[in-house]
């Protein structure tokens, strides 16, 4: 492969990295590299001229480059950050570390010495692992698995800033488009299922098919507590399914 061409990498349950390039076309082509591991990938994220691949055995796979500019495929880094039982599902490049969400914890993982930096729990049911993880700036926004509460921790901190329930705001925009049955329903089962950080909103999918969206606060190093609570705005256009 040549190591100036763009790449990209696709895992599989049966954990297997196929790595194609950028500018073929997959349907006729075949992979150039394959690379077989022992359980199923969960995640693949580039940083720092990296591939950091997450197994569902709960180790961490990294693939630096060689010294030519390559891959190195032959002998990548395996890190023990989680287990069978709490692998890693969700990860997030958030001011050059990496953020690992296992189960309902979060490790923090030094992409230079591998070591885990940090830890720290969203939540206390392991039933409810972390559904999805944002960052914008100095804060980073994660949701729990069945559940409408949004929460906010600083980036280098790690300090917990905010937990913002959207049930109110879904609940009004429902009001307004839905009739007494649907409406009820859709709240006894609300919960967040996508989450975008993007040009300083935060946007909030929900199971209702109502769109949230709040401006994202400014955060400092030095920041502990926000002055004030984000007011949620919604899309006045409810659909039948998830966002």
């Amino acid at each position: 492969m040549d190591i100036m061409e763009p790449t990209m990498w696709l895992g599989t349950e049966d954990g297997c990295i196929h790595v194609y390039n950028c500018n073929d076309n997959i349907r006729i082509k075949k992979n150039k590299v394959k690379l077989q591991h022992t359980a199923a990938i969960q995640c693949i994220i580039y940083l720092d001229g990296k591939v950091f691949v997450s197994l569902a055995n709960g180790d961490l796979i990294v693939y630096p480059r060689d010294l030519d500019g390559g891959w190195n495929t032959t002998e990548p880094v395996t890190i023990t950050v989680g287990s069978a039982a709490a692998s890693i599902t969700r990860m997030l490049a958030v001011q050059g570390k990496l953020w690992c969400g296992c189960l309902c914890t979060v490790k923090v993982i030094d992409t230079t010495t591998y070591e885990i930096e940090h830890s720290f729990a969203v939540h206390n049911d392991a039933s409810r692992p972390i559904q999805c993880m944002v960052t914008f700036g100095l804060g980073v926004w994660i949701s729990i698995q069945n559940s409408s509460v949004v929460k906010l921790y600083h980036a280098t901190t790690y300090e917990a800033l905010l937990d913002l329930n959207v049930s109110p705001a879904v609940t009004k925009m429902l009001a307004a488009g839905c009739d007494d049955i649907i409406r009820q329903h859709k709240a006894a089962c609300l919960r967040i299922t996508s989450l975008l950080a993007c040009k300083d909103l935060l946007w909030v999918g929900t199971s209702a098919g109502v769109i949230l969206n709040l401006a994202l606060p400014h955060l400092t190093s030095t920041t502990i507590k926000l002055s004030s609570v984000p007011s949620i705005s919604g899309i006045p256009q409810i659909g039948r399914a998830h966002v």
